[in-house]
């Protein structure tokens, strides 16, 4: 690589946008509107056996990744800790859940617009068929995947998927848009 290509490079890197400790930045104090969402569609190219579900049908497994972004910004805790991934009949109700999974040790410390790598891989085995709502946060500081906590991040809307005959749903992209203050 030349010289002058490797210093246009680095000037691009050093031009990304960084999380701001910005004291007068204007913090959303708002309480997340989870009545919206997006939509995913399914991935009938898996034909793997899977269990029954209590209809006769069968159980697939939804999987996706998770990110955060700058609109979570400043960081006040490390953005590393467990993401929380529950899949539900209602956004807005945690006790709708039909099912949902947990990855430890998740690494969002930087927003994705900075550093595409930082992400966690996340997926929920055992969906039964059916319209969810898929709802996702990152616990930041060790208090569990609960209730929302200060400085844990979290989905201002759900992903809306559909799991048909049992088929996985992949590609699930939940990005973290909002910061508990």
């Amino acid at each position: 690589m030349s010289r002058t290509m490797g210093l246009v490079l680095l000037v691009g890197l050093l031009a990304m946008p960084a999380c701001s400790d910005d004291s007068n930045e204007k913090k959303d104090t708002s309480v997340a509107d989870l009545s919206t969402v997006d939509s995913v569609k399914v991935d009938k190219s898996n034909t793997d056996a899977k269990q029954p579900d209590t209809n006769g049908g069968t159980k697939a497994t939804v999987s996706g990744t998770a990110r955060r972004t700058s609109a979570t910004c400043p960081p006040t805790l490390d953005f590393m800790g467990t993401v929380c991934v529950s899949v539900r009949s209602s956004c807005a109700d945690a006790n709708s859940e039909v099912a949902s999974a947990t990855v430890a040790n998740a690494d969002l410390s930087l927003p994705r617009e900075q550093d595409m790598s930082k992400k966690a891989d996340w997926e929920v085995k055992d969906v039964p068929d059916g319209t969810w709502q898929i709802y996702g946060m990152l616990d930041d500081d060790g208090s569990g995947c609960g209730d929302l906590t200060k400085d844990d991040v979290y989905l201002t809307s759900c992903v809306e998927v559909t799991v048909t005959n049992g088929q996985d749903v992949t590609g699930v992209e939940l990005k973290f848009d909002a910061k508990k203050p």
